[in-house]
């Protein structure tokens, strides 16, 4: 089986975390979980439960001093329907954390979730510096002098794709504005036709640059039959 299709997962089986694909990772886990119960994400936040009961005190006698009542942990045994319910839903929340794990035991589902978000991220802020370092590659993006289209696509795409893995999402709007401001001098015609004709809100990046290969096909063509 490929990695990648070990990374998304299926209907039965969760998705396992690549390092350098969390917060991919962490969207389809949740979704997986929600699909298989509700309660599952519930017990990863909140924890395992924990049923307590109080022992009674003893009453001073004359071979025995006055025992104070105490708190335990409820045997399992001892669980009402409703904790019986909850338990087996941390215990199934666990287990799918740890098949989605490619190297990790610890022992409750909202342990294994918070250790994997600071060992992935590295804290928050950690993963406030990756994103200040996406946005900064993002919003720097130029084209450089004699770069072909295919590169400048590849390389914008590249930046958007990292920053929605960090949870940041751009609007096709802006990235398509983006794009075409950004590019060589000889595109610049073509870029204000496109952003005065299209509406660049609903085309996605990879449209946008198939058009505009597609235009420079066209052109080299022309040039072609105007030599011959």
């Amino acid at each position: 089986m490929s990695k990648e299709i070990i990374g998304i997962g299926s209907e039965s089986r969760p998705p396992v975390l690549v390092m350098g694909d969390y917060q991919q990772w962490k969207r389809r886990m949740i979704h997986f979980l929600d699909l298989l119960d509700e309660n599952l994400m519930k017990s990863i936040r909140e924890g395992p439960v924990r049923p307590t009961v109080t022992v009674a005190a003893v009453p001073r006698t004359d071979t025995c001093p006055e025992l104070p009542s105490y708190v335990v942990e409820k045997p399992v045994e001892m669980y009402n329907p409703e904790q019986r319910a909850r338990h087996l839903v941390d215990k199934r929340a666990l287990t799918l954390l740890i098949m989605a794990l490619p190297n990790d035991i610890l022992t409750n589902a909202r342990d294994v979730w918070l250790e994997i978000e600071q060992q992935m991220q590295g804290g928050d802020t950690a993963l406030e510096s990756q994103k200040e370092s996406a946005l900064n590659a993002y919003e720097g993006f130029k084209a450089r002098e004699n770069e072909p289209l295919t590169e400048s696509y590849q390389i914008l795409n590249s930046f958007v794709n990292d920053l929605r893995r960090l949870g940041v999402e751009k609007t096709k709007y802006e990235v398509n504005v983006k794009f075409l401001k950004n590019l060589t001098p000889e595109w610049q015609n073509l870029a204000i036709n496109i952003q005065l004709s299209r509406n660049l809100g609903v085309m996605g990046l990879h449209d946008l640059f198939s058009m505009m290969d597609l235009e420079a096909v066209e052109r080299k063509s022309m040039k072609k039959g105007e030599k011959t």
